[in-house]
């Protein structure tokens, strides 16, 4: 039995012998075994000066060079020293006790989209990966890439690591900014750091602290200014089109739980003093002053989800979405918000500065709540399910802002924009000859148009839900924006208050004033459509049904006939395009009579024609006015291509 031992001792004794003296050796060719199967992989070169032990743990590596292949060098390094945690070693764990890494160079170029001297480290599928490599890499489950993210982030995180002289050159897309920092130490847990950001001639100095957990898997950063200029987010201006400044940015994970096939995050989040740019959402400067999120979510195999317990603070405003994202069976989105009653003032508070100008100001008494909820199935949108509901509780405006929307009643002046120049000036009163009160607009026409634009008009509050869930059906189904869902209150609010900027919060602000006119009753529904009929666009240069009119049949409005009217109703959204609507014989298309059918039918199914009226209708119109000489330069101009071809 002894000598079993002492041969034990003895050899495991040549082993560590072995191991200390042939150690730098080994671990040389370790890692150039691994550099060499990454570079093959990635179309890259790696390049390592020297490998050495330093005492029994401590491995040292010294400049280091990666590049893409016949590309710029994408990172140097003029050493490193890593410190390996015996124990975990001896448990087959790759962990480290301590990191150092000095001298870190880090240049990112970027010439266009696709190329890149970082694009290697992202390798494309090959295109002859078979179906079952193209299903695996498909078919992954949300437990598992947040297991994967989690592990990637905590289980290689060193004990302690130090960080020194770190210097990150960028060239993206023609936007060039450095990063510097002298050293950057995580000890105890914690690190700070102060970071130099150069963006072209702009200089920051930033602060950089928290405090990590490799055991509870939590973490926390805060990023806040030292100088008096805000923090810029770099690159996203040149990219996205999106300029972002912060004064101070709070982000944590402060829980991270394991529950069968369930992972539980709780994930916080506070940017204060944010100003944001982006032509999409306003085409003005946007201020927020606080936005604060605690998420909570949950990771499932075939799902992820962010719970009802989230809290959302924006300025003044809290709420608590539910969001899911679910592909058990079909892909299925779900949003629920549920708002109970709410002081209503602190609604208009909230509202971010440089965004809904015409609100800006505004006081109001009573209180609101809110509701919200969309189900789609990406695979099915036709099913689609959705509700949505601001009530008003004691609700009442005490006094406007920057505009008052009772001006509806009076007389004012519209000014009408074409690429920012004035085009037009409508005065909405019968003291303007070219403003015609709607009993002198003849019935079939302001009732086709109603039936075309808006045919629940009458009855509504301001909004259909039934077409928004249409619309919102129609654009998943086609992949952009196909179709909106506008009444002719918004259309009415959108020419006389707003401007004609497509974006995200012009569309927000509509809304909010659409529903403010209606549930207030601040103007009567025949006022609205009565201003609306007066100021819409009929044609290149022509405003108004009494223009219109005289455009195309040279005859006043209140002689329109009902194929007049549902010509006329047909061009309301693209009054440019009225020549693609007729052949080369001056004649209206034959796709013409499914419109004149399907309109004139809704309006006898609603007593505004005659069953007589209905009988003889013929989709013919005959142009009498200005636009028929518009018309026949067109179709003469289509000739005279067909005639060459």
């Amino acid at each position: 039995m002894k000598r079993i031992i002492y041969i034990l001792f003895f050899t495991i004794l040549i082993l560590l012998g072995f191991w200390f003296l042939s150690r730098g050796f080994l671990i040389h060719w370790l890692i150039e075994k691994k550099a060499n199967a990454f570079c093959n992989r990635n179309a890259s070169e790696f390049y390592i000066g020297d490998v050495r032990f330093l005492g029994l743990r401590t491995i040292q590596i010294s400049d280091i060079l990666l590049k893409p292949k016949n590309g710029d060098t994408l990172l140097t390094i003029c050493k490193i020293e890593a410190r390996v945690n015996l124990p975990e070693l001896f448990l087959l764990r790759r962990r480290l006790s301590r990191l150092s890494i000095q001298g870190l160079n880090l240049n990112l170029q970027k010439l266009s989209v696709d190329s890149a001297n970082y694009l290697f480290l992202f390798p494309k599928p090959e295109k002859n990966s078979s179906q079952s490599e193209v299903r695996d890499r498909e078919h992954f489950t949300f437990y598992e890439k947040a297991d994967n993210i989690l592990g990637t982030i905590f289980s290689y995180l060193p004990k302690e690591t130090f960080l020194l002289n770190i210097n990150v050159n960028a060239n993206l897309l023609g936007e060039c900014f450095q990063v510097k920092a002298d050293s950057v130490f995580i000890k105890n847990r914690r690190f700070k750091t102060q970071i130099c950001l150069n963006i072209g001639e702009k200089q920051n100095f930033v602060n950089v602290e928290g405090k990590v957990s490799r055991r509870q898997k939590t973490f926390f950063c805060a990023i806040y200014k030292s100088s008096p200029d805000k923090v810029q987010i770099p690159y996203l201006k040149t990219r996205w089109g999106t300029k972002i400044e912060f004064d101070t940015l709070k982000i944590s994970l402060d829980s991270s739980i394991y529950e069968g096939d369930l992972i539980r995050l709780r994930l916080k989040s506070q940017i204060n003093g944010m100003i944001l740019e982006n032509k999409r959402i306003s085409s003005k400067e946007v201020g927020l002053e606080k936005i604060s999120l605690d998420l909570y979510v949950k990771f499932g195999n075939d799902f992820v989800c962010v719970d009802s317990s989230t809290s959302v603070e924006f300025n003044q405003i809290q709420f608590n979405p539910y969001v899911k994202y679910d592909r058990t069976q079909n892909k299925i989105v779900s949003i629920k918000v549920v708002k109970p009653v709410f002081e209503a003032q602190d609604l208009f508070l909230s509202l971010p500065r440089g965004l809904f100008n015409n609100l800006q100001g505004i006081k109001v008494k009573g209180g609101l709540s809110f509701r919200f909820y969309l189900r789609v199935d990406m695979e099915n949108p036709d099913s689609i399910e959705f509700d949505a509901l601001l009530k008003r509780h004691d609700f009442s405006v005490t006094q406007y802002g920057n505009t008052n929307f009772s001006m509806l009643n009076d007389a004012f002046e519209h000014v009408v924009y074409e690429n920012d120049d004035t085009v037009a000036v409508i005065v909405t009163d019968v003291s303007n000859p070219g403003f015609v009160s709607l009993d002198k607009i003849s019935p079939y026409l302001w009732h086709s148009i109603i039936t075309s634009e808006d045919g629940q008009y009458f009855t509504h509050k301001g909004f259909i839900p039934d077409e928004i869930k249409n619309a919102i059906s129609a654009n998943i189904k086609n992949k952009k924006f196909a179709r909106g869902a506008s009444t002719i209150s918004m259309q009415l609010v959108k020419n006389v208050f707003l401007n004609h900027n497509k974006t995200i919060t012009r569309k927000l602000e509509e809304a909010l004033i659409t529903w403010l006119i209606e549930s207030q009753n601040l103007c009567s529904k025949e006022r609205m459509l009565e201003i609306y009929l007066n100021i819409i666009e009929m044609g290149p240069g022509i405003y108004g049904v009494k223009q219109g009119a005289q455009y195309y049949f040279n005859k006043d409005v209140s002689k329109i006939t009902l194929p007049e009217a549902l010509f006329i109703s047909s061009i309301v959204r693209r009054p440019k395009k009225f020549k693609y609507l007729f052949g080369p014989d001056l004649k209206l298309k034959p796709f013409m009579d499914g419109y004149f059918r399907f309109v004139s039918g809704k309006m006898l199914e609603r007593g505004y024609i005659t069953q007589a009226d209905y009988d003889s209708l013929k989709p013919e119109v005959s142009l009498t006015g200005p636009a028929k000489y518009l018309l026949s330069v067109a179709v003469d101009s289509i000739a005279k291509i067909g005639r060459a071809h």
